[in-house]
């Protein structure tokens, strides 16, 4: 679980700065939203973690997308 948000955040991070600056921004966003989902390491074994994470990673990339879709007008 912790695994896989740290994929997602590197990989976030590689692409920020190949991105245009309006994109860049959006990037931004979304990698301190995703920060906030990794939430503390001594409860990642709970058993309502996974669900947690996941609703949280859905909440980010709700909230980036209208930051990423006004870049692309």
């Amino acid at each position: 679980m912790k695994r896989l948000l740290l994929t997602l955040l590197v990989t976030l991070a590689a692409t920020v700065a190949a991105q245009s600056p309006c994109v860049a921004t959006c990037n931004q966003q979304a990698s301190n939203c995703l920060k906030q989902c990794a939430g503390d390491p001594k409860d990642a074994s709970k058993p309502d973690q996974a669900r947690r994470l996941m609703e949280c990673l859905k909440t980010c990339e709700a909230q980036v997308q209208p930051c990423r879709e006004s870049c692309r007008k």
